[in-house]
């Protein structure tokens, strides 16, 4: 399985370095697992995915991030010193926020990031 490509670097400002992981963007890409060190001094209390639109689709606009709660088409685990994120061959699909209706993303219009945080 091939893992996540790196596209970017991305920040967080408000948080102190060292209590958090604000990693790189990652191209979307099914099947594939990727891991990630965190860098962060103990095991995260918190770990989450977004998505990125890079592509307008399905109602959400370039830029927009989603909260990515796909259970049937990813896992996160994690440990004092990775992260490993398990994308599935499943698409995940998103609601679209004007319509309500439930549509799979096009896996290219979307970039995934990976956040952890230890407080």
């Amino acid at each position: 399985m091939a893992a996540l490509v790196k596209v970017g670097q991305t920040g967080r400002e408000n948080s102190a370095p060292e209590n958090s992981y604000w990693g790189e963007e990652y191209n979307y890409a099914v099947s594939t697992t990727t891991v990630i060190p965190h860098g962060l001094a103990k095991l995260p209390k918190q770990v989450w995915l977004e998505l990125k639109c890079l592509v307008a689709e399905i109602g959400y606009a370039v830029g927009d991030r989603v909260s990515f709660v796909a259970p049937a088409s990813a896992s996160v685990s994690f440990n004092a010193v990775n992260i490993t994120v398990a994308l599935a061959v499943t698409i995940p699909t998103l609601i679209n926020p004007t319509s309500n209706a439930a549509a799979a993303i096009t896996p290219a219009n979307w970039n995934l990031l990976v956040k952890a945080e230890i407080v």
